[in-house]
Parts: structure tokens; C-alpha cells; sequence
């Protein structure tokens, strides 16, 4: 999935389409690199967070973006953990703490 996407038309995607985008560049990526260790969906202006387990589970391989990395940050510095697993492996690592 290579059509590019400016921060409007990012805006504009319904929370379903952010999750369909999300799955067919992380597919897109781990078929260009399979030998990958992960994935970095960057940018912060989308709903793709429940894609990452989804792209985790097909692929057996670490997928993060920008909104998940930096919730891992704070959470990590403060000690606390996510109310919940399920949001992937980085923020699932904070309950094995």
C-alpha cells in the first residue's frame, strides 16, 4: 500500500480506514523485508493502534508506532502499566515488570 497520505487526508479517515491503512502498509512491509525483527508504522495522526497485535499476531514479529511508543515512555517512566493487555508487545512488556 503505497498511496501517499497527507496529515488532511490522514485526518479525515474514519477509525475502520486507519486500521485498514495500517494493516496493508504493515503487510506491504513485512513482504518488502521479511526478515525484518519489527515495524515502525510511524506518524501519530492515525487510529492504528489495534492494528499493531493484529500485524504482530500474522507476522510473529514487534510492531509499534509513534502514539504506542510514547505511551510506553511515560507509563515506563512513571511505573505504571497499561489497565489492560492486548495493545501489543511493547505496552503488553510494562506488565512483565
Amino acid at each position: 500500500h503505497n498511496d501517499p497520505h497527507s496529515a488532511e487526508q490522514v485526518f479525515a479517515l474514519r477509525p475502520e480506514e486507519s486500521v485498514e491503512v495500517a494493516l496493508a502498509l504493515g503487510r506491504g512491509a513485512f513482504a518488502k523485508m521479511p526478515q525484518a525483527d519489527g515495524l515502525l508504522l510511524a506518524g501519530g495522526a492515525w487510529l492504528a493502534l489495534q492494528a499493531l497485535p493484529m500485524l504482530e499476531q500474522e507476522f510473529g514479529k514487534a510492531v509499534i508506532n509513534n502514539p504506542c511508543s510514547s505511551y510506553w515512555a511515560g507509563l515506563r517512566q512513571a511505573g505504571l502499566k497499561p489497565s489492560r493487555k492486548g495493545f501489543g508487545r511493547l505496552l503488553d512488556s510494562l506488565h512483565e515488570r
